[in-house]
């Protein structure tokens, strides 16, 4: 990539930044109310004086005192999620306090229909305003740089939340200012990863001048030997985990429009984050650490497995979600370890789709079809077989995974 060129546009996006986070607090001054005034407006205006957009790349171009990053990176790392928090509560949410400016824009524009609902130019018209507040802040709120161990743990876990909860659903949430969303949520979701998530990774990896990631890459590691191993690794444990034995062929279903975009929505964006963004922020920030490589990829992996975690909320059967976030862990070390192996995004990603996209078709449910001790028993299995056979591959590529212990 040209830095140069990235640096000029950046600034660009920086000074947007500057009046859309001016013009959310005016917004949240003007449309106050008695509930949420205090926390939402007074509170977050001292936090943005005190705090300052003391971002990582804005270089103390403009207002030196407020910009000028924390000597002290510690102070950085707790900033972020921070001034995330900030601009997520000040964000446009579809509240009475911003519900009226927002209709009438879209009534204006045409944007809703007779019934209230987004009409089809609304849906682009208010997805590029999406885009148009979103993309200056990723380019604006930054993550910083990692020193140690610690501050990587602690990135992963707000890297993570900032995925799960912020920038997953923000897109979303403006484009129902304007009118009902009739769409089930899945195909914004995927819009979501395609034009917010990918730049956030990209974005936030160039600011560090670390490698981006790579979709695909004319790298040949992966002998014949090894490609049999892992074809027979991932359909062996496929039908473990999928307890082929209890779904016949003839209860396998087609998958409905929703679960491929799932699926993609699901293989892009977990890959891109835990892989693309968080494994090459470990291996490249602490190379002068002994075990930097295997000490990524099991914090990469341990919380993408811990984010399914979230399945609770939804009413799934306790157990069942156990088993599906040791699954994920397994998995995801094996993601991983490819991925460092091949440096082909693209495999990954593909592997990591046709594995749910088979399960919805196969099971219905994921690998969440096997409840209680059966459940768990099987998940242990699979991991297991992931992480060892991680290890055979890493053993066979001794200079790429330990090539500085």
């Amino acid at each position: 990539m040209n830095f140069a060129f990235f640096r000029h546009v950046r600034m660009k996006f920086q000074l947007s930044y500057l009046v859309i986070i001016t013009a959310l607090l005016l917004l949240n001054w003007s449309f106050r109310d008695f509930h949420n005034f205090g926390f939402n407006t007074i509170i977050y205006t001292i936090i943005i004086v005190l705090f300052g957009f003391k971002f990582n790349f804005l270089d103390a171009k403009f207002l030196p005192l407020l910009t000028r990053k924390f000597k002290h990176n510690w102070l950085n790392i707790v900033n972020y999620p921070l001034q995330i928090v900030v601009f997520f509560n000040l964000f446009p949410i579809p509240t009475e306090n911003y519900f009226n400016v927002f209709k009438n824009v879209g009534n204006f524009f045409h944007f809703t229909t007779a019934t209230g609902h987004l009409s089809s130019w609304g849906l682009i018209g208010s997805f590029t305003v999406s885009l148009l507040i979103l993309l200056p802040f990723l380019f604006t709120v930054v993550i910083p740089e990692v020193k140690n161990m610690g501050q990587l743990l602690v990135i992963t876990i707000e890297i993570t939340v900032v995925y799960v909860i912020y920038l997953m659903h923000s897109v979303s949430s403006t484009m129902s200012l304007f009118g009902d969303l009739t769409d089930s949520g899945e195909l914004l979701s995927l819009l979501s990863t395609l034009f917010i998530v990918a730049p956030f990774v990209y974005i936030s990896l160039s600011n560090q001048a670390l490698p981006l990631p790579q979709l695909l890459s004319r790298k040949k590691t992966v002998t014949i030997k090894t490609a049999v191993v892992l074809l027979i690794l991932f359909t062996s444990a496929f039908c473990i985990d999928s307890a082929i034995w209890q779904h016949p062929f003839p209860t396998w279903q087609a998958p409905s429009t929703e679960e491929l975009v799932f699926a993609l929505r699901s293989g892009i964006g977990e890959e891109l984050i835990f892989r693309g963004l968080i494994l090459s922020i470990g291996i490249n920030s602490l190379k002068n650490f002994k075990y930097n490589i295997i000490s990524s990829i099991i914090i990469s992996s341990v919380v993408f497995g811990l984010i399914h975690l979230v399945n609770i909320l939804a009413g799934v059967e306790v157990t069942s979600v156990v088993s599906s976030t040791i699954d994920a862990v397994g998995l995801g070390f094996m993601f991983a370890v490819l991925y460092i192996l091949t440096r082909k995004l693209i495999f990954v990603i593909g592997i990591h789709c046709l594995w749910d996209l088979l399960q919805e078709i196969i099971t219905g449910e994921g690998n969440m079809s096997v409840a209680g001790l059966s459940g768990l028993a099987i998940s242990f299995i699979v991991a297991a077989l992931f992480v060892a056979s991680s290890f055979w591959i890493m053993r066979k590529h001794e200079n790429i995974f330990f090539n500085n212990i």
